[in-house]
C-alpha cells in the first residue's frame, strides 16, 4: 500500500507541474558495473569517460537499503555488462530479499554453464537476453565483439537448464527494431527449438532510441514530459546519482547515494528546478534532453502513467511488449 501511495504522489507531482508531495523513486536503476565486454554500436559505452569499476557489494546493500522502503523495482544494470561482476547473484538475492522485484538484461555473451546455474538457483523475477539480430551478419553488425553462435547456444543451454530445474522465472528474448532488423518475431523465435520456447515468457521486439543524444542537432526532446525525472533512479557503479541511464557519462549529478539519504536527493531544490524547466519545456535549462527521442517513443501517456500506478511495476513490464508493439505502428512510417 505504502509503494502504490508512493507512485500516485509521483503521478500527480508529475501531472500537476508542482511539488505538492515529498516523493521516492519507485523505480531504481543500480549500475553493478560499466565494464563491459562488447562494443555494441548502438550503446554509447565507447564514448564513455568516467572511471570503470565494479560497485562493490556492500555498497549495494546500502543503496539498497536507502531506496528499498518504497522502491519496488531495481534494474541490475547500467552502462555495462552485469554478468562480469562476481556478486551478482548474491545482489539480487538481497534486493529481492529487501522486497523489491529484480530485473537484468544481458547480451548473455560471459553466460557459461556456472552463470546459467547461478542465476537459476538465484532469486531474480525477471531476466532479458539482448538479442539484436536474427543472423550472424545482423548480429555481428550491431554487437561489435560479439560471436552469434556462441550467444544463441548461451542462451538455449539456459533454457534447457531452466525447464530441468523446473524454475519459474519470466525471460524475455528482446531486439531493438532498426532498419536493419526490422522487427520480425517470428524471425527471433526460429532460431530456438519449440521445447527451448517454451522456458520463454515473451519475444519482445524494442523501439530504438538513439543513446546518443548529443549526435543530433534537431530539437526532438521535450515534445513530452519524461516521467523518469519522476520516478526513476539512476545511480552509477560508484553511487553517485544521475540525470538518467541516457546520462552516460555523469554530465548533471543529482546526488550522492554515499553522502545522501533518498528523500534529500528525490526532493531537492535542485530536482525540483529541474522538473519545473522540464514542465515548462525549457530546452535551454536541459541541453541534455533537448535531443532526447526517449519521452517521444516511450510515450508517458497520463493515462497508461495513471494506470501503471495503480499495478506493480512487474505487471506493468509484462504488458510492455504489447505497449511497444502499437507504439512501432505508430512511430514507424506507412509504406509508400
Amino acid at each position: 500500500m505504502r509503494k502504490t501511495l508512493n507512485k500516485l504522489k509521483i503521478f500527480a507531482n508529475f501531472a500537476t507541474g508542482r511539488h505538492i508531495f515529498d516523493i521516492y523513486p519507485s523505480q531504481v536503476a543500480l549500475e553493478v558495473t560499466n565494464r563491459c565486454n562488447l562494443a555494441c554500436v548502438i550503446c554509447p559505452h565507447g564514448k564513455m569517460t568516467r572511471p570503470k569499476g565494479l560497485m562493490p557489494f556492500e555498497k549495494f546493500r546500502t543503496y539498497v537499503d536507502k531506496t528499498a522502503r518504497h522502491a519496488e523495482f531495481i534494474y541490475l544494470y547500467g552502462i555495462g555488462e552485469s554478468l562480469l561482476h562476481p556478486d551478482l547473484d548474491k545482489m539480487i538475492d538481497y534486493a529481492q530479499s529487501a522486497g523489491i522485484y529484480t530485473y537484468l538484461s544481458t547480451n548473455a555473451m560471459p553466460m557459461d554453464e556456472k552463470w546459467s546455474a547461478r542465476l537459476l538457483t538465484s532469486r531474480l523475477k525477471s531476466l532479458t537476453f539482448a538479442l539484436d539480430g536474427f543472423t550472424k551478419a545482423q548480429y555481428e553488425a550491431i554487437r561489435v565483439k560479439g560471436r552469434f553462435e556462441t550467444v544463441i547456444e548461451n542462451i538455449r543451454a539456459f533454457l534447457r537448464l531452466k525447464k530441468q530445474m523446473r524454475r519459474r522465472m519470466h525471460v524475455v528474448i528482446q531486439t531493438v527494431a532498426t532498419d536493419e532488423t526490422p522487427g520480425d518475431a517470428g524471425q527471433l523465435t526460429g532460431l530456438f527449438s519449440d521445447a527451448e520456447l517454451s522456458q520463454v515468457s515473451q519475444i519482445r521486439v524494442k523501439p530504438f532510441y538513439d543513446s546518443f543524444p548529443e549526435r543530433r542537432d534537431e530539437a526532438c526532446g521535450l515534445v513530452r514530459k519524461c516521467f523518469f525525472l519522476w520516478n526513476f533512479l539512476f545511480a552509477y557503479q560508484d553511487g553517485r546519482v544521475g540525470l538518467c541511464c541516457v546520462d552516460y557519462d555523469g554530465q548533471t549529478i543529482l546526488g550522492d547515494l554515499n553522502e545522501q539519504d533518498c528523500r534529500e536527493i528525490w526532493n531537492s531544490k535542485r530536482l525540483r528546478k529541474i522538473r519545473r524547466a522540464y514542465h515548462k519545456r525549457r530546452s535551454d535549462a536541459l541541453p541534455l534532453c533537448r535531443t532526447c527521442r526517449l519521452p517521444e517513443i516511450s510515450g508517458f501517456g497520463s493515462c497508461m502513467l495513471l494506470a501503471s500506478s495503480l499495478v506493480p511495476t512487474g505487471v506493468s513490464r509484462k504488458l510492455l511488449p504489447l505497449y511497444e508493439k502499437l507504439r512501432l505502428r505508430k512511430l514507424r512510417p506507412a509504406a509508400p
